[in-house]
């Protein structure tokens, strides 16, 4: 019976064992099994695993590079991203507008490349989007060979050419619609269909499974456009991360969007949010949104539906809204009632200038409206929010402004070198008590304020709420400050550093900075010591050193698989059967022997 008993127990503490450790092989949290359900696909993607993308989408301007310019503050960044749970990340590369030169484009694709591998080693499961623009320029397209591939993808034989900018610009435009030497696209054009068709293919390598592509828009236009995204998404089934390629545009609000017959040829059409003006109060401009039916200017409720090109038939296309970015329209602050200008401004920069409380309540109320509102005829989700992560705000005296407190993070090289960089243009103002005003001239950012991004407008939070729910539970990972790679704290971040003794060192401008502002292997990273405006992510989580190959980081979105897990815990069970056997076999010769010595005494 004893015997009995011990057996009973070795098998349950292995039975213990292979459950306890059977989730050791599964993924990170972020990608639990419940999630992906929600978030896996391979060679094709349903209805409803798009629509669960589009309702964690962002806008994130040049996450992975904007032209030649890298993203000083890339690790701070991905931690925003992964701690709010975004999914699908609007323009986290581009080139056309800011690159001037051929070097600057080709810097480009390689750092696209590489910080795409980053942000899939910390969650595979993310689509990138990358912006292919209205715009060329004389000054690089004419000095980019033409791949032999590309030809060759057209029926043509490979020539030994560059890409010509006459022959992709829209002739009735003219050659400097843009600026000097900065054309338009023709897409009757087959030049331009290879150019764009170059810049695609550029990106689906680099890892980017999502195309915005801003024009095609004329009616004339649509068969020459969809015969570029069939090539795309051609080229995508062997290319592609997961097998895909999710095509993306702005439409013309009086056509419903891009079709052919009853069929659609984007898989995500959207435009601007255009945020309609209600009142002025409270220091606030307030607005709204709505359908056609409560004001003309607006694409919400104007998507219709067809042939999806993934495969199923839908009443509404799914549509993303954004805040966009088109320059100052007429006097700042002024209604001009039902139009494109929201108190005189375009959408992000109208949201930027408005107080930190409002910007919060109107995220929210967008949420609430989108989930309420034009509805498909199954009472689903049709239209979306692209929410702001980080967008080019257009020039205009009103300029947003923060006060930043420094905290024990706080570092005067990276202040200076932050607020003076060429992409950022940040003015800095050192008050009295040590504090520092901002005043942020080229972007919104929707980051927490901390040491690791002074001028944060802080919307993460409530972004995080809209994708998570208000009360989910943090990760301690993204819950501390990440500095660039090159700088460290004032006084090397000693714990018992106040604020007061950490800016009064701010008040003397820096003659150099300390470090290479570029992104480095490594985030520097601490501890939390400045308080609830503060977060980030575990440095080891985006060092290159964890992904040593393209293979390895560029995965397919594939959960780790529990088999080791569980063959390792069968294995341990046979061991411990397997030495209890022994033990009872050594236990019952030792009571044979005890049996047979007492018998001898006996006789």
């Amino acid at each position: 019976m004893r015997r009995k008993n011990l057996i009973t127990r070795v098998i349950s503490m292995g039975l213990g064992i292979l459950l306890t450790a059977a989730p050791l092989g599964t993924a990170s949290p972020s990608l639990s099994a419940s999630a992906a359900s929600s978030f896996s696909f391979q060679n094709s993607m349903s209805e409803t695993v798009l629509k669960n993308y589009l309702s964690r989408a962002v806008t994130f301007q040049g996450l992975c590079g904007e032209g030649g310019d890298e993203n000083m503050l890339f690790d701070e960044d991905l931690r925003m991203i992964l701690r709010t749970g975004a999914k699908f990340v609007s323009r986290a590369a581009l080139f056309a507008w800011t690159s001037t030169s051929v070097d600057q484009v080709g810097k480009h694709f390689l750092y696209a490349e590489k910080m795409a591998k980053k942000v899939h080693a910390a969650d595979s499961e993310i689509i990138l989007q990358a912006f292919v623009a209205e715009i060329v320029r004389k000054s690089y397209v004419d000095k980019i060979a033409i791949p032999d591939w590309v030809f060759q993808a057209f029926g043509k034989e490979p020539e030994k050419r560059n890409f010509s900018f006459d022959k992709i610009i829209d002739k009735k435009k003219g050659a400097d619609y843009w600026g000097s030497n900065a054309g338009y696209p023709d897409y009757s054009n087959e030049e331009t269909l290879m150019w764009y068709y170059y810049c695609i293919c550029k990106y689906i390598d680099a890892g980017y499974e999502s195309i915005h592509i801003q024009e095609g828009t004329d009616t004339s236009e649509y068969a020459n456009v969809d015969k570029l995204l069939k090539m795309g998404r051609e080229y995508a089934k062997t290319h592609a991360r997961r097998g895909i390629v999710l095509f993306h545009n702005f439409f013309d609000m009086t056509t419903g969007g891009n079709k052919i017959g009853n069929r659609l040829l984007f898989d995500i059409q959207g435009n601007g949010l255009v945020p309609n003006e209600t009142v002025k109060e409270d220091g606030v401009l307030k607005c709204r949104i709505g359908s056609p039916k409560d004001f003309w200017c607006t694409w919400f409720g104007r998507s219709s539906g067809g042939e999806h090109p993934l495969g199923f038939t839908t009443d509404i296309c799914p549509t993303l809204l954004e805040f966009d970015n088109y320059g100052q329209q007429g006097a700042l602050g002024v209604s001009n009632g039902e139009s494109f200008g929201t108190w005189g401004y375009d959408d992000i920069t109208w949201f930027a200038v408005q107080p930190e409380w409002y910007r919060n309540e109107f995220l929210l109320y967008l949420d609430n409206y989108m989930k309420s509102n034009g509805l498909t005829k199954a009472g689903k989700q049709a239209y979306f929010c692209l929410y702001p992560m980080r967008r080019v705000i257009t020039a205009q005296p009103n300029w947003p402004e923060t006060v930043y407190k420094p905290g024990k993070r706080y570092s005067t090289d990276f202040l200076f070198a932050y607020c003076e960089s060429k992409l950022e243009n940040i003015g800095v103002n050192v008050q009295s008590d040590g504090t520092f005003q901002l005043t942020s001239k080229a972007y919104y950012r929707a980051n927490r304020q901390s040491d690791g991004c002074p001028n944060g407008f802080n919307q993460e939070d409530t972004i995080r709420q809209i994708f998570l729910g208000k009360n989910a539970a943090e990760n301690p990972k993204y819950n501390t400050v990440i500095l660039p790679a090159g700088y460290q704290p004032d006084g090397n971040g000693t714990p018992n550093q106040t604020s007061s003794q950490s800016s009064s060192k701010a008040a003397v401008k820096p003659s150099s900075v300390q470090g290479n502002s570029s992104l480095a292997e490594s985030a520097e990273s601490d501890t939390d010591v400045s308080g609830e405006a503060s977060v980030q992510i575990e440095s080891n989580a985006l060092s290159s050193n964890e992904h040593s190959s393209g293979a390895a980081a560029i995965n397919h979105g594939k959960q780790k698989s529990i088999w080791p897990a569980v063959w390792g815990t069968v294995g341990a069970l046979a061991a411990l059967a397997g030495g209890t056997v022994c033990f009872l076999c050594f236990r019952r010769k030792q009571r044979a022997k005890q049996s047979d010595s007492t018998k001898s005494n006996k006789e």
